[in-house]
């Protein structure tokens, strides 16, 4: 069981609720999506491979520096979620607090103080929820940015082995579209990534407690 007497109720409710919330979206609905998209992947890297091995190894040649940058992203928002749900949670602890103990704040007008502890709260964690999508937003913007290299880098050596008679301009329209369906689903993909580092920082606010207990 979570530390009751170490832990607000606030924060225990902000962890049965919204954290919950977070790994729930995650094991469902994102697993579906993870699913569909990697399929649509494999799937048209096979159709490409077979189509021309050489383009198709152009396009993957983009893969190692999005994934170096995965892992500092994925690091980057584990933490930032984790620290941005601590921050919710004690801004709810101020909050259930003062409402439960209500006549005893009035009784020592302390109705302004309580006011600016839980502003003060909502402001943290604003800052916090700040940072989190200004990463979350210039990761996405730098992947985008990336897949499209990626296609103009096929379409450019492409059409190179068009003008050599390597390869047929038939063949090359066929595969732009199939560049075109792993650059979008791709796209996806890192915007499901971060969907997941989200949860595994929730899931360390949740089951960190158990292990310490």
């Amino acid at each position: 069981a979570m530390t009751v007497n170490s832990t607000r109720t606030g924060e225990l409710t902000n962890r049965l609720s919204s954290d919950t919330q977070v790994i729930q979206n995650a094991m469902t609905v994102n697993i579906s999506m993870l699913a569909r998209y990697l399929v649509q992947i494999a799937g048209s890297l096979a159709v490409m491979f077979g189509l021309s091995w050489k383009l198709t190894l152009v396009l993957l040649s983009v893969v190692p520096p999005v994934a170096i940058g995965a892992v500092w992203y994925g690091k980057k928002v584990k933490k930032l979620r984790k620290r941005f749900q601590d921050e919710l949670a004690a801004a709810s602890s101020v909050a259930e607090e003062t409402l439960s103990n209500m006549r005893t704040v009035r009784s020592f007008a302390n109705e302004d103080h309580s006011k600016t502890l839980y502003s003060a709260a909502v402001d943290k964690s604003y800052r916090v929820g700040y940072r989190l999508a200004l990463v979350q937003a210039v990761f996405a913007g730098t992947t985008g940015a990336v897949a499209s290299l990626a296609v103009l880098l096929v379409l450019w050596y492409g059409g190179t082995l068009v003008v050599s008679h390597t390869l047929t301009a038939g063949l090359l329209s066929g595969f732009m579209l199939y560049t075109l369906q792993v650059a979008m689903a791709f796209a996806f993909l890192s915007s499901l990534f971060g969907d997941f580092m989200q949860a595994v920082g929730a899931s360390e606010r949740i089951f960190g407690d158990r292990k310490s207990t």
